[in-house]
């Protein structure tokens, strides 16, 4: 029987295995990187990377959960400023979850790579997509039942609204098919026309 680890030695091999595949995911891919190149840094051999993880997707999905809580405050915080009428704060807020997609490395790996997202998705728990909804869904559909409850959104239930909201941040996953000339004032102008779509003016 393996020996057991220690609560520390547990936690240096995870934050071993945690770098080396932050850094390697977002340099070589998913596909590139072997269990040799993950737990070399760590110095344990390949059937132990099985006792921290139950595969190389599933590292993965856990450095991207691990960055949602920060991701979800910058995200969040757009729409709780109250300065700003909600047609605006919905501008802002696609903005900067297209600048996610666009800067986070993890998040950019997955949609410059399709084959890559799929392996990816494939090992995301149903337990893991309700701690999503959690934590970036429902403070969202909160947001625009409030917006709608006031008067300020299309009287349209907020889960249809949303669902037109993940339509504009799926656009990115078809750049190459757009003149790369037109492609970023197209996406603005296609913000600007759903957030004013959705919204009622005062």
């Amino acid at each position: 029987m393996p020996s057991a680890f220690t609560e520390r030695e547990r936690e240096r091999i995870s934050g071993k295995l945690l770098d080396a595949g932050f850094r390697l995911f977002t340099t070589q891919g998913l596909r590139k990187t072997s269990l040799d190149d993950l737990v070399r840094p760590a110095g344990i051999a390949k059937s132990t990377f099985y006792r921290f993880f139950d595969s190389k997707e599933e590292l993965y999905v856990e450095l991207m959960f691990r960055q949602v809580p920060r991701l979800r405050e910058g995200i969040l915080e757009v729409l709780a400023d109250e300065s700003l009428d909600v047609a605006e704060r919905l501008r802002r807020y696609l903005h900067a979850a297209l600048d996610i997609q666009r800067n986070n490395p993890l998040y950019r790996r997955l949609l410059t790579h399709p084959d890559e997202l799929e392996l990816v998705g494939t090992k995301v728990s149903p337990d893991r997509l309700e701690e999503a909804k959690r934590l970036i869904i429902e403070p969202s559909l909160d947001f625009l039942q409030r917006a709608r409850k006031n008067g300020d959104l299309v009287d349209v239930e907020p889960g249809i609204v949303f669902g037109v909201v993940q339509a504009v941040l799926t656009v990115p996953l078809q750049e190459q098919m757009f003149d790369p000339a037109s492609y970023e004032p197209a996406l603005d102008l296609l913000i600007d026309i759903v957030a004013t779509g959705l919204t009622r003016s005062r």
